[in-house]
């Protein structure tokens, strides 16, 4: 089941699409066929995205580790306990 549009949820174009995410159609194209995106909507035989979803899914794209990162798990240098405090 899909969800209710919101009304602060804007319908976004194709060309829209193309300037918000900096890719090809050609990429989103394939990335919907593969659930990998945002599935479009279709109006009177005009396609939309919702600008909510394509915000959510920028938003969720995995962060570029820089040299010198802590390795995953470390926080501000400090690997967290395995176990309880004081064990």
């Amino acid at each position: 089941m899909t969800e209710p549009l919101l009304d602060t949820d804007r319908l976004l174009t194709r060309a829209e699409i193309l300037e918000l995410t900096g890719f090809s159609y050609a990429s989103i194209w394939t990335w919907m066929r593969a659930n990998e995106f945002p599935r479009s909507l279709v109006i009177s035989g005009r396609v939309r995205w919702r600008e909510r979803e394509i915000r959510t899914w920028l938003e969720n794209l995995p962060r570029q580790r820089l040299k010198g990162d802590p390795p995953d798990g470390v926080t501000d240098g400090v690997r967290p306990r395995s176990g309880p405090p004081g064990a």
